[in-house]
């Protein structure tokens, strides 16, 4: 799959990370885009998707599909969801190249649950023993 993908990693939103995308599939040939997102985000990214695609007359505008990523926040509210992308913004901390979270928590999610444990305790204490978790 990393043979041939690309990253777009410049776009500070989501209309310019799809400028920035038409720009790489246009260059690729594609004439067809298969487009994944948050459920909430899908209609807002397609909307926005087929006026810029429409607007630059890519051969791909009127073969662009959308598809709700398979995510489930089940019984949590919005104060309990934080979503931790690789960094990706112009404007990040640029510490975040050298200890990116996102590969952080993926190395997480493969330890024993016994360390896992442990590990949480440790953030918790770290981040203070009166820091509430509900």
């Amino acid at each position: 799959m990393r043979a041939c993908s690309l990253a777009e990693t410049m776009s500070q939103n989501t209309r310019e990370e799809l400028t920035l995308c038409g720009e790489i599939f246009a260059r690729a040939k594609l004439d067809k885009v298969l487009l994944i997102s948050s459920p909430t985000h899908v209609p807002r990214c397609l909307k926005d998707a087929c006026i810029i695609f429409s607007e630059k007359n890519y051969k791909f505008r009127n073969h662009l599909l959308a598809c709700p990523a398979d995510t489930c926040y089940c019984n949590s509210t919005v104060e309990d969801l934080a979503i931790v992308e690789p960094p990706h913004r112009g404007d990040r901390d640029k510490f975040e190249d050298e200890k990116p979270l996102h590969k952080l928590l993926a190395l997480f999610f493969k330890e024993q649950k016994w360390r896992q444990r442990l590990i949480l305790e440790g953030l918790h204490d770290l981040l203070g023993p009166e820091t509430p978790l509900r």
